[in-house]
Formats: structure tokens, sequence, C-alpha cells
């Protein structure tokens, strides 16, 4: 039977080894998301995260499907949901690093001076 590792002060290393001889598998989900604004710590505990979707002017509250998420979010992060309703949050470099936007507004090019 497995005994459950402690964990220690070498995790982070364990975790890069991981990292370089584990097979590597690319993303094909399609996520809703928006960006962490900001922490509010309640009553007994409990965390609401404001995160405010790109479009939108104000923030609104979300909750991860484990509270334990929740613990380990932070401003500048991505809370998203996934297609099956498990709601979880991300770290806004590995959230954008990971995905593209869908249907974004186009972008508008700056228009050059006369005489560019």
């Amino acid at each position: 039977m497995l005994q459950p590792l402690a964990q220690s002060d070498d995790a982070d290393a364990l975790g890069q080894a991981q990292l370089a001889l584990w097979p590597k598998y690319e993303s094909h989900k399609i996520v809703a998301a928006a960006v962490i604004v900001g922490i509010v710590r309640g009553a007994g505990g409990r965390i609401t995260l404001m995160v405010k979707p790109e479009d939108e002017t104000l923030p609104e509250p979300f909750w991860p499907s484990e509270a334990a998420m929740a613990e380990r979010a932070e401003v500048g992060g991505y809370a998203v949901i996934y297609e099956d309703g498990f709601r979880s949050v991300s770290p806004g470099p590995a959230f954008t690093n990971g995905y593209t936007r869908m249907n974004a507004p186009p972008r508008k090019l700056p228009t050059p001076a006369v005489g560019d």
C-alpha cells in the first residue's frame, strides 16, 4: 500500500524533475474566465473572490468548487469555469500562457501618421 509522503522543502525540486520527465499534454479545453480583482474574507473564514470579466465594468462574486482553491487565489489570477461546471482558479501567467481568448473584439491598428 502506498504511504503518503510528507511535503518538504524538496517539493519544488521534485516538481521540476517531474515536469521534465512526465509525458506532456496540450490543452484543448474551452473555458470561461475572468480576472480576479479582489479577495474578500468573510465570517467563518469563507473567501469570496471578486472577478471582472474582460468586457464588464463591475466586479462580481465567484466561489471555486473547492474552498481550498480560494486560499491559493491571487489578485491578477483568473477564475475559471470549465464546460462541466467545475470552478477553479489559475495564476495569471499560467492562464495567459495556456489560453487564447475566443471571439475577442477586433483590435484596432494604430493609424499611421501622414507621411509614414
